[in-house]
């Protein structure tokens, strides 16, 4: 049935029941936000079907100490949606609590761009194809007839895992240590040299800096006897 405005808008009669047989029943309930009085004196701005306005990189809302996240803030959405929210409000949060501290500053804002697929370079990349497991028969309704890999499958699909070329590591918690690639009994590690700079190891390091040392005070003594020479002819 149908309102005025061609929206979808049935009416029940409490009183006109049926039975219908049937072996299955799944239930689905709606919901609807209803706030009360939660937010009775706040600065908390409302859209038209009753979620919070809020700020999409930071959650926090009109009311400075009121971050939103989940369906109260964007509607009916997965709740892997609501999960990531929670953990970035969750930081919002943690930054809006401390002292001089910016809710913006050093956070990732995920403004990713589609890779471009015409500039690939393949070379050294292992192209397993991904494993399909089995199937089997059911007799039972809305049972799951998948199997599980087999050991070669298993093998074959930690093998894609080292070999799609997306590990990427952050510059701001890798120290380059090396031990790694020591650990990886796959060899999928490696560390490069981007310069060329010479390490020096630990029992090595106070002597190659005494010879700095020395090498840049003869520099600067040299560098002072030419100026007093140049005074003097002044």
């Amino acid at each position: 049935m149908l309102d005025e405005n061609g929206r979808f808008a049935p009416l029940f009669d409490e009183n006109d029941t049926i039975v219908v047989p049937c072996s299955t029943v799944l239930v689905s309930v709606g919901q609807a936000i209803e706030w009360g009085k939660l937010l009775s004196g706040s600065k908390c701005d409302l859209n038209s079907n009753q979620t919070i306005m809020g700020d999409d990189f930071t959650y926090q809302s009109a009311q400075p100490d009121v971050f939103v996240g989940g369906d109260c803030y964007t509607g009916p959405r997965f709740a892997i949606d609501a999960i990531a929210a929670g953990k970035q409000a969750a930081i919002s949060l943690h930054r809006f609590v401390q002292p001089g501290q910016s809710l913006v500053f050093g956070r990732d804002r995920r403004a990713y761009k589609s890779l471009d697929k015409e500039n690939l370079d393949l070379q050294g990349y292992d192209n397993i194809p991904r494993q399909k497991a089995a199937h089997k028969k059911v007799d039972e309704k809305f049972s799951d007839n998948r199997m599980t890999f087999t050991e070669e499958q298993m093998l074959n699909e930690t093998k894609r895992c080292l070999g799609c070329g997306l590990a990427m590591v952050d510059p701001f918690k890798c120290v380059g240590c090396g031990q790694c690639t020591t650990k990886c009994k796959f060899d999928a590690i490696h560390l490069v040299r981007e310069y060329n700079n010479e390490g020096l190891s630990f029992e090595h390091v106070k002597p190659a800096v005494l010879k700095q040392m020395i090498k840049r005070k003869g520099k600067i003594a040299v560098k002072n006897i030419k100026n007093t020479f140049v005074k003097i002819e002044d």
